[in-house]
């Protein structure tokens, strides 16, 4: 069959017919040699009908129109999100929006009053064929709650190449209203100056970092101030004059995008929350079996129902602000050495905010109309913020500090009386991380993110050779301790910070009425209290201030 017979035939497919036997179909029909223009006109039949394939079918067919037509998964992801938010890739046409039936609305709603939504949202994402990355779920259904928030949160996807950032990030995405979200591999400088359509209250997607350089500086300022003004020079078509026009993108928008660097510009790196995706031989082991049970069976519709009752769900909640009445005292506890700290603490209370938005219809309201947080969306966000705040206090993500780790046991074992002498390369950790599942690729991205770190010194950097590093000679001061949600609930009434009528929101405008008490006691290193542990133990490397002075 000829290429144009065979799109033509595609073209007037049922639409109700199995779009996974027309994919079948559709490929194992594909000629040898087609031109580009073909293989273009290939591509966009096979966007349609994985748009209403099952959810996992573009991880099933990505291999196979890779060797066809020499499109990478990236590419066929985005194929498939502008046909299915209606926008074929133009600014000019806005997703349709999103119409709910009665019965959608009445599951979601039933779905927002239940007290574990945050677990029935990591169970619903494994349907979709998500496996493990619980904390990173989480993360990022409060980013995208957060989109209705005055400032969002921002997040990067940091891991190797093939470890599934794309297929996390689009799984999670589809959760939300097609209108509520744009996805992008790449945009110009001004890009987003002459988009037509609204982001406000919407999220914007980066797939790969190459992708979002050239609107860099456009993203950061809308992150930080929340909309963007460009003023240009345009002809007045009533007096013929040349006058400055200004162009305003409204937001806020919440941010995600993936990369496989270790470390980013601090520009960029201060404004964003980073995470890491398991890469570790089991998780590989894991993933196997569920790519392997869906090409198994590649018509599996149970995501469908999923993803529709999430959808109606974030379409029902509401922009909000809320207020945080133990806002105070978490400041007092936070790490101030950093200056970046004064970005990371607002998106700190951010987790929490997001979680009592997410929670609205469980949350009380003070009297002037503001959602209240409570001590759950506080142990909600104070879980979710080990790995994210550590890169703030440590100045590295955690799987940085893990290769640290594994460099400091390689320098103990070969000089113990003198570590700081012993020469590291990524061939030597290689061989001791094996069969921990590092490549020595991912070795050689992070050795480069702990000398940027300070945690390593490079010593030698020859070309066709292993960089050489040594330990550096560092002593870590800041320390993130702080309360368990117990002690944060039964604070001590008698040591009270602020008045009562006073206290503390994560908004400029006015103070909340919730009192805000301090807390009367302060655990040492490893000490539980209530069969809680410290969110972080630092051993003997307290700070003075945080030291029980009767120990």
């Amino acid at each position: 069959m000829e290429p144009e017979t065979l799109l033509s035939a595609g073209a007037a497919m049922d639409d109700r017919a199995d779009p996974v036997a027309a994919l079948d179909q559709l490929l194992d029909g594909l000629p040898k040699q087609l031109t580009r223009p073909e293989k273009l006109d290939a591509l966009e039949r096979c966007a349609l009908l994985l748009a209403r394939a099952p959810l996992g079918s573009v991880d099933v067919f990505a291999p196979p129109i890779r060797h066809k037509l020499e499109f990478n998964k990236d590419t066929v992801i985005l194929k498939v999100q502008q046909v299915r938010v209606g926008s074929g890739g133009s600014s000019k046409s806005e997703a349709p929006a999103f119409e709910p039936s009665a019965a959608d609305i009445e599951r979601a709603t039933a779905l927002l009053r239940d007290p574990g939504i945050t677990d029935r949202f990591i169970h619903d994402m494994a349907a979709l064929g998500v496996v493990g990355e619980e904390s990173n779920l989480l993360v990022l259904l409060l980013t995208l709650v957060s989109r209705l928030l005055k400032r969002p949160i921002s997040i990067v996807v940091k891991s190797a190449s093939s470890a599934g950032k794309s297929f996390l990030v689009n799984a999670v995405l589809s959760t939300l209203p097609p209108n509520q979200y744009v996805v992008f591999t790449a945009a110009s400088a001004k890009a987003l100056y002459f988009r037509t359509d609204p982001l406000k209250h919407k999220v914007l997607a980066f797939m790969e970092r190459p992708g979002a350089e050239g609107s860099d500086y456009q993203v950061r300022v809308l992150q930080s101030e929340g909309q963007l003004i460009y003023s240009v020079a345009e002809k007045d078509p009533d007096t013929g004059q040349i006058v400055a026009v200004d162009k305003v993108v409204e937001g806020p928008v919440a941010y995600i995008e993936t990369t496989t660097q270790a470390t980013l510009h601090d520009e960029n790196e201060t404004r964003l929350f980073s995470i890491s995706l398991d890469e570790s031989t089991q998780a590989t082991e894991a993933i196997l079996l569920e790519q392997g049970r869906r090409a198994a069976c590649p018509v599996d519709t149970s995501g469908d129902s999923v993803v529709r009752v999430w959808q109606t769900a974030h379409s029902l909640l509401k922009p909000g602000e809320v207020t945080i009445p133990f806002a105070q005292r978490l400041a007092q506890l936070f790490p101030a050495k950093r200056v970046r700290a004064r970005r990371d603490f607002p998106r700190f209370l951010a987790l929490i905010e997001a979680s009592t938005l997410l929670h609205q219809v469980q949350r009380e309201r003070n009297t002037q109309g503001k959602l209240l947080a409570t001590i759950a969306d506080y142990a909600l966000a104070r879980r979710l913020a080990k790995p994210l705040l550590e890169a703030a206090v440590y100045g590295a993500t955690e799987k940085t500090r893990k290769l640290v780790d594994a460099a400091r046991n390689l320098a103990d074992t070969e000089n113990p009386a003198d570590p700081t002498s012993v020469t590291i390369t990524a061939s030597k950790l290689s061989k001791r991380l094996l069969t921990s599942g590092w490549s020595k690729k991912t070795i050689q991205r992070h050795l480069k993110a702990a000398d940027q770190a300070g945690y390593l010194d490079l010593h030698s950097a020859k070309r066709g050779q292993d960089n050489e590093y040594r330990l550096a000679d560092v002593h870590n001061e800041s320390s993130l301790f702080l309360p368990s949600p117990n002690e944060l609930e039964t604070e001590s009434s008698d040591a009270e910070v602020g008045q009562p009528g006073q206290g503390a929101s994560n908004v400029d405008d006015a103070p909340n009425q919730a009192p805000l008490k301090q807390i009367g006691e302060v655990r040492q290193p490893g000490q539980e209290v209530d069969g809680e542990a410290p969110l972080f133990d630092f051993g003997e490397d307290v700070p003075p201030a945080f030291r029980d002075p009767d120990l």
